[in-house]
């Protein structure tokens, strides 16, 4: 299992979508009190799917915005998730239901936006969801980020294949995004996990 530390909801910073949550935006995280399911890339990934990679836990809400603490659980899929971490390829990104949505469409505050759960995603919509720290399994901290040490850089788009043991398939889109910092070094630096990435 691997803990870790993130800025899940970032306060004030415009997503791709041109859309911000506020310290008002009402995220009706009293649905989950005791945390709620960890997705990758919210269920999209042909190979993972819907099944929960680990958890997450409320830890504080700041001015910078909702801080969570959250586990990738040990299975298949691990050591693959894990890498992509430490490489920090993922960033968080909370996943609501459309009908469930208010955006103010004057200023694009998000209003309400109930949390029902919380992916790990190699291409979140808001740069600023980041991933703070990566624990080892008695709570070292192997990485440390700044989140608001950021770069331009193309977004990637990660699969995880389907193979024993899994692998990662990475390509890169054409549209530029801010990343965390040296996230696009590394993704050009990969070792051993993969075969199959293209530039």
């Amino acid at each position: 299992m691997t803990p870790f530390d993130a800025l899940a909801v970032p306060f004030n910073s415009i997503d791709s979508y041109g859309t911000y949550f506020s310290a008002r935006t009402d995220l009706a995280l009293d649905l989950y009190p005791g945390g709620g399911a960890l997705l990758y890339h919210h269920g999209l990934d042909p190979v993972v799917g819907l099944a929960p990679i680990g958890s997450w836990r409320v830890v504080d809400t700041t001015s910078a915005g909702v801080r969570i603490a959250g586990v990738i659980s040990d299975g298949p899929h691990h050591d693959a998730i894990r890498t992509l971490m430490s490489e920090r390829a993922l960033g968080c990104s909370a996943g609501s239901a459309e009908h469930s949505m208010r955006i103010d469409a004057r200023t694009g505050e998000i209003v309400t936006y109930p949390v029902f759960e919380i992916s790990l995603s190699p291409s979140a919509s808001n740069p600023d969801a980041v991933i703070t720290a990566m624990r080892s399994a008695d709570g070292r901290v192997t990485f440390l980020v700044s989140e608001i040490a950021v770069r331009v850089a193309p977004t990637p788009t990660v699969r995880i294949v389907a193979s024993e043991p899994p692998r990662i398939r990475i390509t890169e889109t054409p549209r530029a995004r801010v990343m965390p910092m040296e996230q696009a070094r590394l993704l050009r630096i990969r070792t051993g996990l993969t075969d199959e990435y293209g530039r």
